[in-house]
């Protein structure tokens, strides 16, 4: 969904800005990274300052196919939050984290319609 931000990964500094999980993947990409993935970086301080800062919830490199890893990582420790089993969580197909409890809820690959608005420029 746009409003998310993506976390690229670039040796300790990290990129943010408003695209859908794949723009994000692809920006990355560009720029000869790729989404944060695996647990250690998700755990570095650069990453947990950038997440702390902002309000949205943001895009790392998990994706549903077989859930696996964005940059081929093979860590197998998954942090879902507690409706991960519902229908509609299992209908999504990458990852995100949310401010706050931390917990890994999924997404959609694609963005959602919305409106524009002052606060929601295309």
């Amino acid at each position: 969904k746009r409003g998310s931000i993506e976390l690229c990964y670039e040796g300790n500094k990290t990129q943010s800005g408003k695209k859908t999980w794949l723009e994000a993947q692809s920006y990355c990409r560009e720029k000869h990274t790729d989404l944060i993935s695996g647990t250690k970086q998700l755990q570095d301080e650069e990453v947990k300052k950038l997440m702390n800062s902002s309000d949205r919830s943001a895009y790392f490199g998990l994706f549903r196919d077989n859930w696996r890893w964005s940059d081929g990582s093979s860590s197998s420790f998954r942090h879902w939050n507690n409706d991960f089993n519902s229908q509609h969580e299992n209908s999504h197909r990458c990852a995100a984290t949310g401010v706050g409890a931390g917990r890994w809820n999924t997404d959609a690959l694609t963005p959602v319609k919305r409106s524009p608005s002052p606060s929601n420029p295309r």
